[in-house]
């Protein structure tokens, strides 16, 4: 996703904080939800804002709904509720196929309305990608550390957003509710779960393992001189036996290798796409590549030769929209494409010297801007003739997921880049890094520095795989 491709919303730019509170800082990290210790001595991990509901039970329902009664598109019969110091967790339905913060007017919103116990009323308007103190003092997203999934279309909802930024503590009873598309009467709850650290997990891999890194470097960062050093730090702190990138515009094969080269010393082999765009795709390896001749540049492919060979893609799908919008059939088709390409490859109907390795593990990362359909994940998903797994990687720090975000746009953190996987490999490790996370003790670690992360406005992904049956 590109900043430029977005539509701003009311608080882009925004950057008061709240009274009492310091002025916040655009770059710091998004608030870490972490975990609670219950009685029994267990730990009891926080809701994960990552488009998957398995954490909601009768337990969290707040409130509930009558079907029919909304006056725009969300029409929400559940509203579940939960916390984590003072990170509050919210889900809800939406009664149909919806995106929470991007879509038709007609749409209308859904405003999550929070009083605190000192009674002032927090708002935060989704499709308008906003907050407020009492209607009248802005609050950003960014300030929230609000974390919303999924991004793309789907039929529920959940939001994660950290009160201390507006003055709230431990064992402060709020009231919540809905307004705007769908109305539901603030109910009563308490901020009286404690917290301990966020997980931190290791870098470390199997010796067997094939290690896969993903990166979007936004706009030629790779070889941009002023993100060219953060860059190369990140990537070699994976020390991937292959590489993807994306947004790559028209830097040459030969430019790719030479700055993936200075990460390390060694010698990169890369098929790239160069674009007069900024898309521009490639795929790296010290081990020997054969290229596949994909029909479109969105997505760049290689055999990559090592033991056992590998096809791996590229890919960086069209940019922004929402369900049903002019961006998202552009999506689906490049998606579609994709598809063909790797049953071409399957089927024996590329060039001839891709036959041998017709039926190679397939492994695709990289940006999918997946705002839209959920067709998207089913056309790779599909048993044919893709017949991928998905793998959704947890963040190094912490049970975060979102791959994308930036502190020049109204669009909370996003989950854009994506793995798939063929199913006769098996995903061993793997991580999304956020250098923002990292203690100091990380960082001399892995030579990294705090702001490397900050290079793009995508965050680095990392995946070890090991051949479990590569009968065809």
């Amino acid at each position: 996703m590109r900043a430029s491709g977005l539509s701003v919303g009311l608080v882009a730019g925004l950057r008061m904080a709240p009274l009492g509170c310091q002025p916040l800082d655009e770059h710091a990290a998004p608030p870490q939800p972490e975990t609670e210790p219950n009685v029994s001595g267990v730990v009891a991990p926080p809701p994960v804002m990552d488009g998957r509901f398995d954490e909601w039970d009768a337990a969290t329902l707040l409130a509930l709904d009558p079907v029919g009664d909304a006056n725009g598109g969300f029409d929400v019969t559940q509203l579940h509720v939960a916390s984590r110091g003072t990170h509050l967790y919210l889900h809800f339905d939406s009664g149909q196929l919806l995106n929470l913060y991007n879509g038709p007017d007609a749409d209308g919103s859904p405003v999550a309305e929070v009083t605190l116990a000192d009674g002032r009323l927090l708002s935060v308007n989704f499709r308008t990608r906003s907050a407020q103190l009492d209607g009248l003092q802005p609050v950003t997203w960014l300030g929230l550390g609000l974390i919303a999934a999924p991004n793309r279309a789907d039929v529920a909802f959940e939001v994660g957003l950290d009160l201390s930024v507006v003055g709230a503590q431990i064992g402060d009873t709020l009231h919540i509710g809905l307004s705007g598309s769908d109305e539901i009467a603030a109910q009563p709850f308490v901020l009286e779960a404690t917290s301990t650290a966020a997980e931190r997990r290791s870098m470390e891999r199997d010796s067997d393992a094939l290690r896969v890194a993903s990166l979007n470097t936004r706009e030629s960062g790779l070889v941009d001189s002023m993100r060219a050093s953060a860059i190369a730090r990140l990537l070699r702190s994976a020390a991937a036996d292959v590489i993807c990138l994306q947004e790559l515009g028209d830097t040459p094969a030969s430019s790719i290798a030479k700055r993936l080269a200075s990460t390390d010393g060694g010698q990169w082999n890369v098929h790239a796409l160069s674009t007069p765009s900024i898309v521009g795709n490639a795929v790296a390896s010290k081990s020997e590549l054969i290229p596949i001749a994909t029909g479109d540049s969105r997505f760049a492919g290689a055999i990559v030769l090592s033991e056992p060979p590998v096809a791996v893609f590229s890919v960086h799908l069209k940019c922004c929209g929402y369900l049903h919008s002019t961006e998202d059939h552009q999506r689906l088709a490049q998606a579609t494409e994709l598809v063909a390409t790797i049953a071409r490859l399957r089927l024996g109907h590329l060039d001839p010297s891709l036959a041998p390795y017709a039926s190679a593990p397939v492994i695709v990362m990289g940006d999918f801007n997946d705002v839209g359909s959920p067709e998207l994940e089913q056309l790779l998903t599909r048993q044919r003739p893709a017949g991928l797994s998905r793998w959704l990687l947890p963040q190094l720090v912490g049970p975060n997921v979102f791959t994308w975000w930036s502190s020049d746009e109204s669009f909370p953190p996003a989950l854009l880049d994506l793995v798939f996987y063929d199913p006769r490999l098996e995903p061993r490790h793997g991580w999304v890094l956020d250098t923002r996370q990292l203690d100091e003790q990380q960082l001399d670690e892995t030579g990294l520095r705090a702001n490397d992360s900050l290079a793009s406005d995508h965050l680095l992904m990392v995946a070890d795989f090991i051949p479990t049956n590569l009968a065809p």
